[in-house]
């Protein structure tokens, strides 16, 4: 059993963590039996986090802080691994106070299945909204509303993908449903509202969009929660009969919605939930939204046409031809200048190992992605990144695999 096997461990990094770091710090907890989570739930038993002061204040932070889920720096990750066994987290503690702190205020804390032992015992209120009101209350998600509504600062506080496939129409039906929070400087202020992205796979509008997109906006957490629960049952009773699932597109749900089950399919690895290669096709994207890139060509990337693109993956797999020991006749040294001459770069290094061949292989699709792109204008790399259906599925059928 690894150090992390009882840990499920919620992640909260900011815009200024490296893609590279990100994907290494997800490695450790993975690879040690943990379980990456970007949602906090009662089952978390920690939060890493890079940013104290914008954790302290952020839906999860505050969730992580109601629940007595230690909110520990990075580090705490990295010293656990160095030292073979799970740390205190209290040396690593970012936000709040250590068990001993605590003591010494006199303040003793219950356990958490003390508390959810005494919520039980409390009459809880109920909420008094129904399934009928909602129908006149829902406002379409067209991206502006008379609503006053963060846009920019919700989370992404709870989610369930529901979907059925009808083998007699051959379509698939499919029900994203979310809870969104903008938190304020207490619960009164806070924002709420449910997010609920509903229709048929198979079918997409002229824009190239699938189903509609609505919204319901709720004034407490009580009815949010209420309203969420009575959706989930609608969806999932007859004659609608969706099962809940994993995953079903990433065309479903909002932008922070599939920036999340971004985060969790790079988190997973080698899953077949998504390629492998896609993943690490993730921290070109990453780069060329940080200006980074640029460090690497010498021309823009939008410049690069996509007879420039064949070329240098046509000289790579002659490269990899040649390391395979299935061409005798290439010279790697060749090789490598026709692929530096395809795609221009500012430092050239002799192509010989595969993993280096992977690496530019992964470039050359991220390059070809961006000229798919571009002309379509799917999205914009500099806001939230998601990829679409088609081009998780351009990738996963790649020519040819090192």
């Amino acid at each position: 059993m690894g150090i992390f096997s009882r840990c499920q461990i919620t992640l909260e990094l900011d815009s200024t963590v490296k893609f590279k770091f990100k994907t290494a710090l997800k490695k450790k907890i993975v690879d040690n039996d943990g379980v990456v989570s970007f949602i906090v739930t009662k089952k978390t038993t920690h939060m890493v986090v890079n940013n104290a002061e914008k954790s302290a204040d952020s839906y999860k932070g505050r969730m992580a802080q109601k629940y007595g889920i230690p909110i520990v720096s990075t580090d705490f990750v990295d010293a656990s691994v160095e030292k073979g066994e799970l740390v205190e987290p209290d040396d690593f503690l970012v936000v709040g106070k250590t068990a001993a702190e605590q003591f010494q205020t006199g303040k003793i804390i219950a356990s958490q299945q003390d508390k959810e032992n005494s919520d039980k015992k409390k009459k809880r209120q109920k909420s008094t909204i129904s399934l009928s009101q909602l129908k006149s209350v829902a406002w379409p998600h067209s991206g502006s509303t008379n609503v006053d509504f963060n846009e920019d600062q919700y989370e992404v506080a709870r989610y369930a993908f529901l979907k059925k496939f009808d083998s007699r129409s051959q379509l698939t039906s499919f029900a994203s449903l979310e809870i969104h929070v903008v938190m304020g400087h207490d619960v009164s202020s806070s924002q709420y509202r449910i997010f609920l992205h509903s229709g048929t796979l198979e079918k997409k509008d002229k824009s190239g969009e699938i189903g509609s997109k609505c919204c319901y906006y709720l004034s407490t957490v009580l009815d949010t929660e209420h309203v969420f629960t009575l959706l989930y049952k609608q969806f999932t009773s007859s004659p609608h009969k969706l099962k809940k699932v994993t995953f079903i597109s990433s065309h479903v749900g909002s932008d922070k919605l599939k920036k999340v089950m971004l985060d969790i399919r790079s988190s997973i690895g080698a899953s077949e939930m998504i390629p492998g290669q896609v993943t690490d096709l993730v921290g070109y994207i990453w780069n060329e939204a940080n200006g980074e890139l640029s460090d690497v060509l010498s021309v823009p990337v939008e410049g690069i046409k996509l007879e420039q693109v064949e070329k240098a993956e046509a000289a790579l797999l002659s490269i990899k031809l040649v390391l395979d020991g299935t061409s005798k006749d290439g010279d790697v040294q060749k090789l490598t200048n026709e692929f530096y001459s395809a795609i221009p770069h500012k430092q050239k290094t002799t192509l010989d190992t595969k993993r280096a061949i992977a690496e530019k292989q992964d470039l050359c699709q991220f390059v070809c992605w961006k000229s798919l792109t571009v002309a379509q204008a799917v999205f914009s790399l500099n806001r939230s990144i998601d990829f679409d259906a088609y081009t998780v599925e351009y990738f996963s059928r790649s020519r040819w695999r090192v």
